[in-house]
């Protein structure tokens, strides 16, 4: 940490040691001290939307909600293609109870995605699994089942989207389905506490 600083005493704008020292402090949980970094970075770098994005990140785990959405959308209006920033915003608003906005930004972040020739990849099976979970809360079921399915074909490896399709299939009674989808990931990750935990249950739950 303190070769960092240093670093960034005679460089004030060396965004390698920027990130590395506000990595320190958001790994020490100290989120506030992560985003005064990232302020000060932002000073001699006004145009970074990965700054504006990690700012915001670190807002929201210090607990300001507000400042984060904003810095969030900053980040999008930097960078459109920014699609980190999309998912995380996303994930804010669903936190914050705002689920419509929640599906829209992570829709867009999608169509951003094509456009820039992004498929089958980790970001954006993260956006479709956050997509998949806004309409889940709106209580657009079919469409939701659609998203996650879609985030299974993008990553296989990501685990998110078969939790969270399986806890979905379990709420409209399909529970068969549901065990499919968790022994699917089982077969990838053998050892997943999670699925296993739900699987058990399920198994638990028969007649």
């Amino acid at each position: 940490r303190k070769y960092f600083a240093a670093v960034l005493e005679k460089n004030p704008a060396h965004t390698e040691a920027t990130l590395n020292l506000a990595n320190t402090w958001v790994q020490a949980g100290e989120f506030e001290t992560a985003a005064d970094v990232y302020r000060k970075a932002l000073q001699h770098d006004t145009g970074s939307a990965a700054l504006k994005r990690m700012l915001g990140l670190a807002l929201f785990r210090s607990g300001k909600v507000e400042e984060s959405i904003l810095a969030h959308e900053e980040a999008i209006r930097l960078d459109p293609l920014d699609l980190d920033a999309h998912r995380n915003l996303a994930i804010i608003l669903i936190s914050s109870g705002d689920h419509r906005r929640a599906a829209a930004i992570s829709e867009a972040g999608l169509s951003a995605g094509l456009k820039s020739g992004l498929k089958n990849s980790p970001v954006q099976a993260g956006l479709l699994n956050t997509h998949g979970m806004a309409l889940w809360k709106l209580g657009e079921k079919t469409r939701a089942e659609g998203e996650l399915k879609k985030a299974i074909a993008a990553d296989p490896g990501f685990d998110r989207p078969y939790l969270n399709l399986s806890r979905l299939l379990v709420e409209q009674g399909r529970t068969r389905e549901a065990t499919a989808v968790l022994g699917a990931l089982l077969q990838l990750v053998p050892g997943h506490q999670q699925a296993a935990e739900m699987l058990q249950q399920l198994e638990s739950s028969k007649p």
